[in-house]
This record gives C-alpha cells, sequence and structure tokens, in this order.
C-alpha cells in the first residue's frame, strides 16, 4: 500500500502510520530548505525499526537552488547507517528540473540504535505551546 505523508506533523504520521509497518520507505529529492530537516529525521526515527530499509534518491543541483545534503548527512548520522548505492549524472534521468552538471545519488539508510532514536524522539515530542503555535501557523 502506498502512503503519502507530511513530515512536518509528527502527531499525524503517529496517528496514520505504525513503527515499522513499511519495510521500504522511498524518498525522492526530499532535501531542500534547513527547517525542513529536522523534521523529515523525526518522521523517519519514527517509521523505521532495524527492519525497515529507506531508499533515498536526491539531486544535488537544480536550475536555481543547490541542496544541502551534507548538512542533512550529518543530522541523519548518529541515527542510520548511510550507505550510497549509486550515483549518475543528472540529465537523461528525465526530472523537470534536469541540470546538465548535477549529480543524483542513490542512498540506503538503516537505523543504527532503535534506543537512540526512541530518546531523540521523545525529545522532538517536547515542544510546548510555542512549537505548537509555530507548526499550525507556519506549516
Amino acid at each position: 500500500m502506498k502512503k503519502v505523508l507530511d513530515w512536518v506533523d509528527l502527531e499525524f504520521t503517529e496517528s496514520a502510520f505504525r513503527p515499522g509497518h513499511a519495510d521500504l520507505i522511498l524518498m525522492s529529492d526530499v532535501v531542500y530548505f534547513p527547517h525542513l530537516r529536522r523534521p523529515l529525521l523525526n518522521t523517519l526515527l519514527y517509521l523505521c525499526t532495524e527492519d525497515t530499509l529507506v531508499l533515498w534518491a536526491n539531486c544535488d543541483k537544480y536550475p536555481e537552488y543547490e541542496p544541502d545534503i551534507d548538512s542533512f548527512l550529518e543530522l541523519l548520522e548518529p541515527f542510520f547507517r548511510v550507505t550510497e548505492e549509486e550515483e549518475g549524472p543528472q540529465k537523461g534521468f528525465g526530472g523537470p528540473c534536469e541540470v546538465s552538471e548535477g549529480v543524483v545519488k542513490i542512498r540506503s539508510l538503516r537505523i543504527l540504535n532503535m534506543e537512540l532514536a526512541q530518546n531523540e524522539l521523545a525529545r522532538a515530542k517536547v515542544g510546548g505551546p510555542g512549537e505548537a503555535c509555530i507548526k499550525r501557523c507556519f506549516f
């Protein structure tokens, strides 16, 4: 079954999904804006178990933007084993925003330590009313 989720709403994710329900999570071009990195990490920490494989493809350039993939990889590092599976030129992949000198990398992610992941997720949930307001007002 295919489901789409909004990773800035962890409460919804918890109501609609169960940890480990998906054996495979596919992500494509999800690293754009700095304020979305931590919510994406928290969503992955919630959804993944040791049995979950995440496949993530991301371009390194877009016509008017270069995502900071390294910062997202640093965020993932304590929680996931990240393996680069494949790399190729962006040109020819058929995307709507092809950049001739761009590169697409496909990475796999596997959770490293469930206890560490759960501790991080618990910290993310302790946001207080200010965080709830930010979510309602800006997302």
